[in-house]
């Protein structure tokens, strides 16, 4: 029946009948999931969500985060990455299709929430950790603007938020600006290991030999439980251990002109099991370093005028182009979740306020 009434609507008049849409299909999806059928579920939310665009694909509805779920639980990273939007973001402001006469927000915030919260997973999935800490930066905004909304997924965001920081940035992110002094206590309390991670890199990736012995030591810490989310962190600590390791050796560079290889597998964080011959050539494919070896035991390191500098100006572009799309996030949603003078209650108001999108100063 629902299929029907989708394939029968009319996109422009969709919304006017969203009332009926959002109960009869939410129910619906939940059974299509509770009888193993996801695939129709994906399909149904799929229908809904494109009814409710009406060719406009920048819009983001409610049906977005149950779809993101459902995609999170197959591990569909490449239908997640189709639906995440971060640039000419726009929602749709469900709140005029409802009937409630208490002032709503244009859409749930629970459900945004999980919308950047999915989304930053699987950009993290990705390899794009200057995206992931978009998202993951937005649900703290959220969470901290809206009232009682705080859950597991804000403290995962937390963790992610560090993660990716420090994966994007090479350095562990602000902190203070962003929480407010409760959160901050609670998440010194529960979360201990995260909080030294961040502050083992708030100063960048150059750590000593102490310093990286416990960030070993928290790594395998955190290995040892047994739940999914610490489990793909540790995949992401691993990742900026690998960071870790190759500063080591590029911070030679800048100090020596040429060393022993014995002396720099001592003095460096590179494993007794790494053939360091080919690491430093994959160093130098990847333009990190420029070396030469004499004798099969000197390294010479070559001038670094000559190193390729380009990776630090598209890092700096990175963080523009981030710092643009979190302005324009906050913006869009700090004045939605504010404002009860923007909306319309009790009626459906087919007007600008309809869309409520992010547009350029």
């Amino acid at each position: 029946m629902i299929m029907k009434l989708i394939s029968d609507t009319d996109p422009s008049e969709a919304r006017q009948i969203f009332d009926i849409l959002d109960g009869v299909g939410r129910n619906i999806i939940t059974r299509l999931v509770n009888s193993n059928d996801e695939d129709t579920a994906k399909n149904l939310c799929k229908s809904i969500i494109s009814l409710l665009q009406n060719g406009n694909t920048n819009v983001v509805t409610s049906f977005h985060t149950i779809l993101m779920k459902l995609y999170a639980k197959d591990n569909n990273i490449t239908d997640t990455l189709k639906y995440i939007i971060l640039d000419d973001y726009q929602l749709l402001n469900e709140k005029f299709m409802t009937k409630f006469k208490k002032p709503q927000p244009a859409i749930n915030p629970a459900s945004l929430i999980s919308y950047f919260y999915y989304s930053g997973n699987a950009l993290m999935k990705e390899k794009r950790y200057v995206d992931a800490f978009v998202c993951y930066e937005s649900v703290i905004h959220i969470c901290n603007k809206v009232p009682n909304i705080t859950n597991d997924i804000f403290y995962s965001s937390i963790k992610r938020y560090i993660l990716s920081g420090i994966l994007a940035f090479q350095r562990s992110p602000l902190m203070n600006v962003i929480l407010p002094n409760e959160t901050i206590r609670n998440f010194n309390i529960y979360s201990a290991d995260y909080v030294s991670i961040h502050k083992i890199f708030k100063n960048g990736l150059a750590i000593d030999n102490n310093t990286f012995s416990n960030f070993s030591t928290t790594i395998s810490t955190l290995s040892k439980k047994l739940d999914d989310e610490n489990k793909e962190n540790c995949e992401y600590l691993l990742l900026i251990k690998e960071l870790v390791v190759k500063q080591s050796v590029i911070k030679f560079a800048k100090v020596y002109d040429k060393m022993t290889i014995d002396d720099l597998m001592r003095k460096s964080f590179v494993p007794d099991t790494i053939n360091i011959h080919k690491y430093l050539s994959d160093l130098v494919d990847e333009k990190l370093i420029n070396v030469s070896i004499s004798d099969n035991r000197i390294v010479t390191f070559i001038d670094k005028e000559e190193i390729d500098t380009s990776s630090v100006y598209h890092l700096c572009s990175e963080i523009e182009v981030a710092q643009k799309r979190l302005n324009k996030l906050k913006d869009l949603l700090f004045t939605n979740f504010s404002n009860e003078n923007r909306f319309v209650d009790g009626k459906f108001d087919n007007n600008s306020l309809e869309i409520i999108a992010c547009t350029e100063e």
